[in-house]
């Protein structure tokens, strides 16, 4: 078995990309990784393209071949559809053939153009993440995760407040990135008052529409960063089926295969990337990765907020403020965990979720 190495990284600014398609971000990232890696398109064994909307949105969904061809790669190239996780799974295709030996050198990019389309058509594909007996009713995804919200609140006896933290910090630390979509601070009292979406999820509780991609090359060969596990799982794709709706059983189980795969507890992660494509997921993200108990997710994220925690959680901002082009998500958390590293931070882990749950991959990197 090989180990497996992230040896070029490539992202386009996330946001509005006015005039170019999926296929032209994901080139863009694509050549940025490849130049960044020194490996020639001719030395790439296989391509992984994480796309969720391309064919719902645009009709196009042999991504694969067609980036492959601009990039000048005549190599095996799949297309990856898993919901939000698309990227992620993306990446642990082409982390599987690496470590096995099946490849060498592995391109994997993420792509996704959205803005090109009004919110209630963009947002009635996304809803082809979840089940048809949820789809069929006419909600959303934002409807979805309000349930959530709901529930959550109810049970642990928080009101709407408690899930301002979180995004007031992921707003600010995208300020710090150039690529993210938003560079933009707001109050909780903001936060609060924004156009109410599905109550109780506001405006400023969601992660935007956005245009964007990522690419990563993965070898065999040795350099700065190593993913030294990759672990997926799925669970019940729509919310009839599940006993709680206050927590994801599935990161829990997917959590424990990746850090059997490295061989660490928990407590050796430095840094997080967290799919916080609602404050709700934020928080059920952070119970159920166990940085927090039930119900407390907001007082670690109050702590990080006022500086007082030394855990670091979406350095970039996470899906909320870096923005959420869903095909490339899962692939560019790896990239903020890769770009962020330094002699203090040095294994971080990243967790990419499909529609509510029905998809989750983690995978974690360390320092090489």
């Amino acid at each position: 078995m090989n180990s497996v190495f992230i040896n070029g990284t490539g992202c386009t600014k996330f946001g509005r990309h006015d005039g170019l398609s999926a296929v032209d971000l994901g080139v863009f990232a694509g050549a940025e990784a490849l130049s960044e890696s020194g490996i020639s398109p001719a030395d790439i064994d296989v391509l992984y393209v994480g796309n969720m909307l391309g064919i719902a949105l645009d009709e196009q969904g042999h991504l694969g071949a067609i980036i492959a061809e601009k990039l000048g790669i005549s190599a095996a190239c799949i297309r990856t559809e898993a919901a939000c996780a698309s990227g992620g799974i993306a990446v642990h295709l082409g982390w599987k053939d690496v470590f096995a030996g099946f490849a060498t050198n592995a391109l994997v990019i993420g792509t996704e153009k959205m803005t090109d389309h009004s919110s209630a058509t963009v947002n009635q594909a996304l809803m082809g993440a979840t089940t048809e007996a949820e789809s069929s009713t006419g909600i959303t995804f934002g409807g979805l995760y309000a349930l959530i919200a709901q529930a959550y609140m109810k049970k642990h006896g928080h009101d709407a407040t408690v899930f301002s933290p979180g995004m007031q910090l992921m707003h600010r630390q995208a300020t710090e990135n150039t690529l993210a979509q938003f560079h933009k601070n707001f109050s909780n009292k903001q936060i609060e008052s924004s156009q109410m979406v599905s109550s109780p999820m506001r405006l400023l509780h969601a992660a935007p529409i956005t245009d964007g991609a990522a690419a990563l090359v993965l070898s065999a060969k040795k350099s700065s960063t190593q993913i030294t596990a990759s672990a997926t799982k799925s669970g019940p794709p729509g919310l009839s089926n599940r006993a709680d709706l206050t927590q994801i059983l599935t990161t829990s189980m997917v959590l424990a295969n990746a850090l059997n795969q490295a061989e660490i507890s928990i407590s050796d992660i430095d840094q997080y990337c967290l799919h916080d494509c609602f404050s709700i997921s934020l928080s059920l993200a952070v119970e159920d990765l166990g940085l927090a108990k039930r119900g407390q997710a907001h007082s670690l994220l109050e702590t990080m907020l006022q500086r007082e925690s030394e855990i670091i959680i979406n350095p970039w901002g996470g899906l909320k403020a870096f923005g959420h082009p869903v095909g490339a998500t899962g692939v560019r958390q790896l990239i903020t965990l890769a770009r962020n590293q330094t002699d203090r931070v040095k294994t971080g882990l990243a967790h990419n979720v499909g529609g509510t749950g029905g998809t989750v991959v983690i995978h974690i990197v360390k320092k090489a």
